[in-house]
């Protein structure tokens, strides 16, 4: 089997109750370590910047921008909430991220977007899509 269709295959068949509980507290931790540092981080120049780049582009309203509250599509969400996770450079670089991948600040905004897009995501299923994307990092 070639490495994409492992990887695809260790997505689609984990259940979150074959996640350790290691990693599941882990990754709640390094959700609200990208919460809290992207409220840290929003009113940079560069997001502010950016936020209003992305506001411009306009598009479909269907992920909340952290800290502002307003709704942009999805990816765009994604981009500005990660760039306001990583513009302090405080985000997981020890503890959940000891090679230094910085790999939440790209992780929790993305699934962040895409749950809050997609309503019929669950709690577990989002706290699942975070484990395994760090996985996989």
């Amino acid at each position: 089997m070639d490495p994409t269709a492992k990887i695809v295959r260790h997505l689609v068949l984990t259940k979150l109750g074959d996640i350790p509980k290691q990693a599941l507290d882990r990754a709640k931790l390094a959700i609200l370590d990208t919460i809290a540092v992207a409220i840290a981080g929003a009113r940079s120049k560069v997001v502010t910047a950016l936020l209003n780049v992305a506001e411009s582009m306009g598009g479909r309203p269907e992920s909340r921008i952290i800290v502002y509250g307003n709704h942009l599509p999805a990816p765009a969400a994604a981009l500005v909430n990660g760039t306001m996770a990583r513009v302090l450079d405080f985000d997981d670089t020890y503890e959940l991220a000891p090679g230094g991948g910085h790999a939440s600040a790209y992780i929790v905004p993305t699934a962040l977007a895409v749950a809050e897009r997609n309503v019929h995501i669950t709690g577990a299923e989002f706290l699942g899509g975070v484990v395994l994307a760090s996985d996989i990092y």
